[in-house]
């Protein structure tokens, strides 16, 4: 394992210390001695938490200067590189790669006195609790794929209460719409029995195409009965006269178009005859703006004037001539629009003989006594309440549904739906992969995270335990997640709060876990309670701090030897 050096000089109460660890380092010492101020420097460097006393702001980094001295600051070293800090400055300063360490492994928070939402907030990444979009499409096994994929861009733009607010929201819209749909108040059992007024049982196996096609049928039941009533005799004979014309009109028709078809055939050949004549004019003579002589002009080209130009004779009779075919023009017009309106007028006269006809078709001459219209009018009725009573029950089913399935959209999304569920997984994974087995190495009583993330200690919790067992508590969720979030180091004081038991299953734990440690400890009388050597025992290093000063304790008792 690769050796992190420290170094704090002039920090709180330390005037010295340079400390190295490989695999666990143990300062000890007696009270105010300084240990906590080497954790505190050490932490601080870890973090980049420059100010790593709580509510001290950096304005007031001079008081982390020991007194008497000028300065203060702190080295945390390996070969890939260091970070430092120098106070008053308050400022830090890095080479390659320096050892790192969350807040939680470096000692400066910890979880398990949080607030519940600061602890749930800093735990969740740590437990990798939030649910993916298979866990909601598995959650909600009958969404459609186009609305789990909107539901889960809500959800990444509002977060799950934001979506959660929006589902409520749009459950009340769509309760809101069942009630302007049904006439009365949404309750989710009467929801699914609703009938309407004018239901019967029939309608449950039809359609909505049959009924309709039921009411035009009743329409024009009840359209054949005011026309059969409303023809008098006069008016079909007339109608029956007009179809009786029909082939002649036809025929009059078909030779009227023809005719018209003629004269347009004339009319186009005089046109492109007048259009192709010669230009009856002199050409448009203008002089040169520079020498004066004369120029044609024609279309943007600019030519010489020819040299035979017509004379007024020829002018005046290609004049005449256009004139002439200017008349033949305007008189095939004038045939032509008098052959079309007659043509029309005839196709006219013909479309109304074969609406006769088929009026007549449609309303033959009654026989005998012709069904009331009064009936029919109360069958058309009949046919128009049963279709809306369809078309009612079939949008307050569609909306009901809708409803249904948006509150198991709001079941999943709600604090104790999907989250929840995801959470108490997670939560399972991090106690058997992890908390279990740190408590196991140590032999310590199982340290849980309830279903509200609330950390206990052999069943009971957190604030019912003793200091010692709270410490315990706090360690083993220090440790577990250092190990997950990737620190390079772990650091905690006042081991001593621990009986030999608990510092034995300490000193156990963290060699277990791998990670180098910095452990403050303080050690009352240490003629009666003598510090263990680390060194000794090949498990790491204990130093001695005394009047702000640390030595290696290994040193010391060569020396005394």
């Amino acid at each position: 394992m690769e050796a992190i050096k420290i170094s704090v000089t002039d920090f709180r109460g330390i005037e010295k210390a340079d400390i190295e660890v490989t695999g666990l380092a143990l300062v000890v010492g007696t009270n105010a001695a300084g240990k906590t101020s080497v954790t505190q420097a050490v932490a601080a460097a870890l973090t980049g938490n420059v100010t790593p006393l709580r509510g001290l702001r950096k304005s007031e980094a001079g008081s982390l200067v020991r007194s008497g001295a000028p300065d203060g600051g702190v080295v945390v070293a390996t070969a890939d590189g260091a970070s430092q800090i120098r106070w008053p400055e308050a400022r830090m300063k890095t080479e390659g790669t320096p050892p790192q360490a969350s807040a939680v492994a470096a000692g400066l928070e910890s979880v398990a006195i949080m607030s519940p939402e600061d602890r749930a907030k800093v735990l969740m990444p740590y437990l990798k609790a939030d649910p993916t979009k298979e866990d909601l499409a598995a959650a909600l096994p009958d969404i459609k794929p186009e609305h789990l994929g909107k539901l889960w861009d809500a959800l990444e733009i509002n977060g799950w209460d934001g979506a959660h607010g929006q589902a409520k929201d749009k459950g009340v819209n769509l309760k809101g719409r069942w009630e302007q749909a049904t006439g009365e108040r949404y309750g989710s059992k009467k929801a699914a029995n609703w009938l309407p007024d004018d239901w019967g049982d029939e309608l449950e196996a039809t359609s909505e195409q049959t009924l309709q096609d039921g009411l035009a049928q009743e329409r024009e039941f009840l359209e054949a009965a005011i026309t059969a009533h409303a023809i008098n005799d006069d008016k079909r004979r007339e109608m029956e006269e007009q179809v009786a014309r029909i082939p002649e009109i036809a025929i009059g028709v078909t030779d009227l178009d023809m005719e018209q078809q003629r004269i347009r055939s004339r009319l186009h050949v005089a046109k492109e005859e007048l259009r192709q004549m010669p230009y009856a004019g002199p050409p448009p003579i203008q002089p040169c703006p520079h020498c004066g002589e004369g120029l044609v002009i024609d279309g943007g080209k600019i030519t010489l004037p020819p040299k035979n130009l017509p004379t007024q004779a020829e002018i005046d009779a290609r004049q005449a001539e256009i004139a002439e075919k200017q008349k033949e023009v305007a008189a095939l017009e004038d045939e032509h629009a008098q052959a079309v309106s007659l043509w029309k007028a005839a196709d006219r006269e013909l479309a109304d003989a074969t609406r006769a006809k088929s009026k007549l078709e449609k309303n033959p001459a009654p026989e005998g006594e012709y069904k009331d219209v009064e009936e029919c009018r109360e069958r058309v009725c009949r046919a128009e309440a049963r279709l809306k009573a369809f078309l009612a029950k079939r949008e307050a089913d569609r909306i009901h549904a809708a409803i249904e399935a948006n509150q198991a959209v709001i079941d999943v999304l709600a604090s104790g739906g999907l989250r929840a569920r995801k959470l108490a997984e997670a939560v399972r994974s991090f106690h058997a992969e992890h908390l279990a087995v740190l408590c196991g190495e140590a032999g310590w009583k199982d340290v849980t995270l309830d279903d509200d993330l609330r950390p206990t200690y052999g069943g009971r919790p957190y604030p019912l335990l003793s200091t010692s067992e709270q410490y315990r508590v706090r360690t083993v969720l220090q440790l577990a997640m250092a190990r997950l979030d990737g620190s390079d180091m772990v650091v905690m004081d006042a081991a001593d709060i621990l009986d030999r038991h608990g510092r034995n299953g300490l000193m156990k734990m963290l060699i277990a876990i791998g990670i180098p440690a910095l452990v403050g400890m303080t050690i009352a009388d240490p003629d009666k309670t003598p510090p263990p050597d680390l060194a000794a025992a090949g498990r790491g290093s204990t130093y001695w701090i005394e009047h702000g000063v640390t030595e290696p304790l290994h040193g010391i008792s060569e020396k005394a030897a």
